[in-house]
């Protein structure tokens, strides 16, 4: 953790003070335990970060209590920023996700092309999804890709090396905003906690 107080911005004391207690709130809930955080120095920064705003946007004043600091809706937020963190993490060490250099793009390998199918929690490949287990396509990881495509969790890139496209490995699929924010209800749940 020190580590991370280098590094960062040097807040006031009062950002310091209610950020601290914020996190202190979750871990004393058991929330970083019932979710799974396997890093809590993404937290730690990120909530820095909402409290100083917090502290910006109320011309540098902050409310006698924590629990006037953030609205239930801002509260989830910044919850679900700490679980898509922790999920992107994970997949990441486990070589399904890559960052793409100088980029917020995060992209999925090689491995998460061809396991995609084990990848994707099942429950969500419906019909009532619009998922079409039946398209003719050479593969299920294909179908699942373009399904994920067109429902907007991942863009597609055409890999500028290659002078044709034989197969759907070929290009480079990244995660939209929409994908990100959908991680915890699309990765299956027994792949995303490794």
């Amino acid at each position: 953790m020190n580590k991370i107080i280098e590094q960062s911005i040097s807040y006031p004391q009062v950002v310091k003070v209610f950020a601290e207690k914020y996190i202190m709130a979750l871990y004393s809930s058991g929330w970083y335990e019932i979710n799974k955080i396997q890093d809590p120095a993404y937290s730690y920064f990120f909530v820095h970060e909402r409290v100083y705003g917090k502290y910006l946007e109320n011309c540098y004043k902050m409310p006698k209590e924590l629990k006037n600091l953030f609205t239930e809706n801002e509260q989830k937020g910044i919850q679900d920023r700490i679980i898509e963190n922790n999920i992107i993490l994970s997949l990441t060490n486990q070589g399904f996700l890559k960052s793409k250099k100088n980029s917020q793009e995060i992209e999925l390998t090689f491995k998460a092309k061809t396991c995609i199918e084990k990848l994707i929690y099942p429950e969500i490949l419906t019909k009532e999804n619009g998922y079409k287990p039946n398209k003719k396509l050479k593969n299920n990881s294909s179908n699942i890709i373009l399904w994920m495509v067109d429902k907007g969790f991942l863009v597609s890139y055409i890999d500028s090396n290659k002078k044709e496209i034989k197969r759907i490995e070929d290009m480079i699929f990244c995660f939209t905003p929409k994908g990100i924010r959908h991680l915890d209800s699309i990765i299956n749940p027994k792949i995303k906690y490794y």
